[in-house]
């Protein structure tokens, strides 16, 4: 409990140090002083907070402000971790296949990678998600790259090959986000790639169309 009320006091002895290293009025800190006075401020802020993020925004309320304004308050590093591990377990429950992916690739890039695929090889993986990045062919492809690192973003590069055993019909755009259960047949850690056996019954977000064939009308025959 003493401990927890000593960082509850901190951020206020933080806020006082940046005060004293700021203020020029009556009574102020000589140069060097106030040098010294935003060195520990800084040192000790950094070993609260977990990094120097905010630390500018700390110095400009204490040059600005006697006394820590209302609502002042530094984040100290656990909260934040804390905090982030909640968010990123929310994401995952709501991004289930993006969190798939992740931890697939994370460990496909550990030391137990090669190991760890050959156990998944041939076997049919859940639902991930992707955007296309290229066809190949162009049109009627039997071949599908995606990006898989973050299909939310405008992603670049490919890291999953999606393979067909017969043509797709037509052709999607770049981009296209695509859904697909696949089978794993093997990878590459550098560059990383997934390659993967899809059905296309287990393709989702494919909207690709053949053109229809041209209809050729019979010339009537000349009358005699």
């Amino acid at each position: 409990i003493a401990s927890a009320k000593k960082l509850d006091k901190l951020p206020a002895a933080m806020f006082y140090f940046a005060r004293a290293a700021t203020y020029t009025g009556q009574g102020a800190l000589t140069p060097e002083g106030q040098k010294a006075a935003l060195t520990y401020v800084q040192k000790q802020y950094k070993n609260f907070h977990g990094s120097d993020e905010g630390f500018n925004d700390l110095v400009a309320a204490a040059k600005a402000n006697p006394t820590p304004p209302a609502g002042f308050s530094i984040k100290n590093a656990n909260e934040i971790a804390q905090s982030a591990a909640a968010n990123e377990e929310d994401y995952n429950k709501s991004h289930p296949s993006e969190a798939l992916w992740k931890n697939l690739k994370m460990t496909l890039q550990g030391p137990d990678g090669a190991n760890y695929f050959n156990m998944m090889k041939g076997s049919e993986v859940p639902a991930l998600k992707g955007k296309v990045i290229k066809l190949e062919p162009a049109v009627k492809p039997k071949t599908i790259l995606v990006a898989m690192e973050d299909s939310t973003n405008n992603a670049t590069t490919a890291d999953a090959t999606l393979k067909f055993d017969m043509p797709l019909a037509g052709k999607v755009d770049e981009g296209t986000e695509l859904t697909f259960e696949g089978v794993a047949d093997s990878y590459t850690v550098t560059p990383f790639m997934v390659v993967f056996n899809v059905d296309k019954d287990k393709l989702h977000g494919w909207t690709g169309k053949n053109e229809a064939a041209p209809v050729h009308h019979r010339r009537p025959a000349a009358s005699q």
